[in-house]
């Protein structure tokens, strides 16, 4: 009996590593959902599963993507729903884990692109000094590379910060 439960549960926690899907391939996909609509919603489906307490990263990139389909939708109502149920996300997987750059560097990205009526803004400056000086300490070199190129784009980062990244 023992050996059929700890086979049920190696078999349960296969399927569940199984079905996470690789950072690099959420990244990828992040990074294009910016601008192909069928990549965000390849990435909403991917990241269906995960919240702030599973996995709060992995939320966080769902959360975003969120946010981003109102893009892809034309009634404002839908816009406007799309963008405040990603920022909610967003909001709850920070709060998970606070001190995660990478989530931080999921605000950033959102608020630096978000159209400045919506007031979703409060945090650029205190995410952009975090990220300028925890950017040392990321040993995970694609995430190190995708927080330089966004800050690099950003206009919410000046001259000098930009030749110290």
């Amino acid at each position: 009996m023992k050996k059929y439960i700890l086979i049920s549960i190696l078999i349960i926690a296969a399927k569940a590593y199984a079905l996470t899907p690789s950072k690099n391939e959420v990244r990828t996909l992040f990074m294009k959902a910016s601008t192909e609509a069928e990549s965000c919603k390849q990435l909403i489906t991917m990241l269906y599963s995960f919240n702030e307490q599973n996995n709060a990263v992995l939320a966080g990139y769902k959360a975003c993507a969120t946010m981003m389909n109102a893009n892809y939708v034309t009634n404002p109502i839908s816009k406007w729903s799309h963008f405040t149920e990603g920022k909610t996300l967003l909001e709850k997987a920070i709060n998970a884990d606070k001190t995660n750059i990478e989530l931080r560097f999921l605000r950033f990205a959102a608020q630096s692109n978000a159209p400045s009526f919506l007031n979703y803004n409060t945090s650029i400056n205190d995410d952009k000094k975090y990220l300028l000086k925890e950017m040392v300490n990321v040993k995970d070199e694609d995430l190190k590379k995708l927080i330089r190129e966004v800050l690099l784009r950003s206009s919410y980062v000046s001259k000098t910060e930009k030749l110290n990244i």
